[in-house]
């Protein structure tokens, strides 16, 4: 009896390698663990990684990578935009074009967050190029 219920626990309590938990995940005859320590939906960074015609194959480990590098982005973005608040506990747009046009790192994202200026002045902005171009045409 006591080798049939050493045997049969064997058999109910398979290692971590022989099993395959809620946690993990089957890819291609390999199961690897999922990443719970992330935030953003690896799911769709995958679908963003593979919306470039140069990537054929992603592996579950860059997923990862680059899913956290983006969360730590974020978080570092953020962080120094709410540290030009001023006294506000709310972070509004113009801090985070603050952040991107006050740091070269950032300069990257300078198009995509740009410095909000009234219609008045970017009209103006645009005569004065619009005068400028005109001028080189005639010359």
């Amino acid at each position: 009896m006591a080798a049939d219920k050493s045997g049969s626990s064997k058999k109910n309590s398979a290692g971590p390698s022989n099993a395959t938990s809620n946690n993990e995940e089957k890819t291609g005859g390999q199961s690897t663990r999922l990443r719970t320590d992330v935030v953003l939906p690896q799911s769709k960074v995958k679908v963003i990684m593979k919306s470039s015609p140069e990537i054929e194959v992603i592996g579950g480990d860059s997923v990862f990578l680059i899913t956290k590098a983006t969360e730590l982005f974020i978080d570092h973005l953020t962080t120094a935009a709410y540290g030009t608040c001023k006294g506000n506990k709310s972070m509004q747009y113009k801090n985070l074009a603050e952040v991107v046009h006050k740091h070269q790192n950032m300069e990257f994202l300078r198009d995509i967050i740009p410095i909000k200026i009234p219609a008045r002045l970017a009209l103006q902005e645009m005569a004065k190029q619009t005068h400028i171009d005109n001028k080189e045409l005639m010359e």
